[in-house]
């Protein structure tokens, strides 16, 4: 893992098989025995997003997290599950996950998404 993504993750939402992962800046170079590129944490966060939406009817949303003071301390990422009862849309919240940007609370997220895909 290069601590802001997991190289599962990360190889299941690009549709590559991903086995190096470096973060410099706001970029992860990626790369395999055939593939070196690069991606902007933002695009992968966006990424991650539709990925998840893509897997059933769950979606990710993103608030920036504020203390008492009102001190921006990060970002919060939120796991819904929109379901259409009654002839309505409804939706149901789910875990949190915290994290000091939004990209990497969408990460988290995505990842919580990925590893318990078959209980959700």
């Amino acid at each position: 893992m290069s601590g802001i993504i997991s190289k599962e993750l990360l190889s299941e939402v690009l549709g590559e098989n991903i086995d190096t992962i470096v973060l410099i800046n706001n970029k992860l170079h990626i790369g395999n025995s055939v593939m070196v590129g690069e991606i902007n944490i933002h695009e992968l966060a966006h990424k991650c997003k539709e990925w998840a939406s893509k897997q059933g009817r769950y979606f990710i949303f993103t608030r920036t997290n504020l203390e008492t003071n009102n001190l921006h301390i990060g970002a919060i990422a939120y796991i819904s599950d929109e379901f259409y009862i009654n002839g309505a849309w409804k939706s149901k919240e789910w875990d949190s996950f915290k994290a000091k940007s939004e990209p990497e609370a969408i990460f988290k997220a995505t990842q919580y998404i990925y590893d318990n895909l078959s209980n959700l």
